[in-house]
């Protein structure tokens, strides 16, 4: 037995937090953001901001499962659908196949910074499934960057969490999301400012 000076202090959950983020999702911890503990293992287990859950610890690895709120906030890489009925189709959950996926860089990401370890995405890997620029899934990536272009058959993405809309409610969910996107390009007080110069 160590005297105490030496005895390694343990992690506070904040901090795993923030490390699992940051080595998962090249991410940092959202602020104000709290840990639950499993009261079994001493291990963290959830994540929550707000009130809100922001994903699962894993119990035998740790890695970090988010939620549709904590994709909002994380540097996820992404995948986008194209289709609109395969759109649908993994918005109620159902698994996201590889004719339909295609990958794209994460938010926040610079040319600079572009490498195999930002531009590649890897079986096993959590990632967010988009439409139109919206996110409508997460889950887990079964096939790797050039398998989803490649491929015609097979699941890319198995889907966990997605939005909770009724298949017929779909279209207006659609063109919500289209409608502040489209606001926020109008308010681009930096393209207002190129135009004016």
């Amino acid at each position: 037995m160590l005297p105490n000076s030496y005895e390694k202090e343990k992690a506070k959950p904040e901090e795993v937090l923030a490390a699992t983020l940051g080595y998962q999702f090249n991410s940092k911890s959202p602020k104000g953001s709290k840990v639950e503990i499993s009261k079994n293992t001493g291990r963290p287990k959830h994540a929550f901001l707000k009130g809100k859950l922001l994903g699962t610890f894993r119990p035998y690895d740790g890695f970090f499962l988010p939620t549709m709120d904590g994709a909002k906030l994380l540097k996820m890489k992404k995948i986008e659908v194209k289709d609109n009925d395969a759109a649908k189709f993994v918005s109620q959950g159902k698994q996201l196949f590889a004719k339909f996926a295609t990958p794209k860089m994460p938010i926040g990401t610079r040319r600079s910074e572009i490498s195999i370890s930002t531009n590649m995405i890897f079986p096993g890997e959590e990632v967010s499934v988009t439409h139109k620029g919206k996110i409508i899934a997460v889950g887990r990536a079964l096939l790797n960057s050039e398998e989803m272009q490649q491929m015609k058959r097979g699941v890319a993405v198995e889907v966990r969490s997605h939005v909770k809309i009724e298949p017929d409610q779909y279209d207006k969910f659609l063109h919500v999301a289209q409608k502040q996107k489209m606001k926020e390009l109008w308010d681009n007080k930096e393209d207002e400012a190129w135009e004016d110069a």
